[in-house]
């Protein structure tokens, strides 16, 4: 089944490691103001989309994803309703055939809501840390914070006191591997 990618305007990526390598694209928009998408879809090494049958992933558009391992989470975003959501909501699978159909809530996030944030995880000596950083406020106003979990999105902390640039929303967080 191939997913129209129309509906995929606000949508986040998820690549997921595993011996085949598989991407989900997450949620969106079929265009700017229209209605979130629940829907998730797995590109496999074969270079074919299947759209996932999933559980507990409400619809949103201008979210952000990271991945590790078998699993991915999801952060924030603008509800069906228009309203920003404040959550992490994470899908893991022992194959990444089943990344994605599951997702389950975190406790919820000390940030604000907020929509077109960056996200990534990074892998590090002591496991994987989580960075989800700026994004756009329900003001339309980008965001200066960046916030950090070091326990898979259970619980999160400031990431630094002042960040070292003005706010922003739509960047990115892009992991380097030595």
């Amino acid at each position: 089944v191939t997913p129209g990618l129309s509906d995929s305007f606000g949508a986040a990526i998820a690549t997921v490691e595993s011996a085949q390598p598989s991407a989900l694209l997450i949620g969106g928009c079929a265009a700017q103001g229209s209605n979130p998408s629940a829907r998730v879809a797995l590109l496999d090494a074969q270079r074919t989309w299947t759209t996932l049958t999933q559980t507990g992933l409400s619809p949103r558009c201008d979210i952000a994803a990271a991945s590790w391992a078998s699993c991915a989470a999801v952060f924030g975003g603008v509800g069906s309703n228009g309203v920003l959501l404040q959550e992490v909501l994470r899908s893991c699978g022992n194959s990444s055939a089943q990344v994605g159909l599951y997702w389950d809530p975190m406790p919820q996030p000390p940030w604000r809501g907020r929509s077109l944030m960056a996200a990534s995880a990074l892998w590090n000596a002591g496991g994987i840390t989580i960075f989800v950083a700026g994004g756009r406020s329900l003001t339309q106003e980008p965001l200066p914070d960046a916030w950090r979990s070091d326990d898979l999105g259970v619980s999160w902390r400031s990431a630094a006191d002042a960040m070292p640039w003005a706010a922003r929303h739509s960047a990115s967080l892009v992991p380097m591997h030595p």
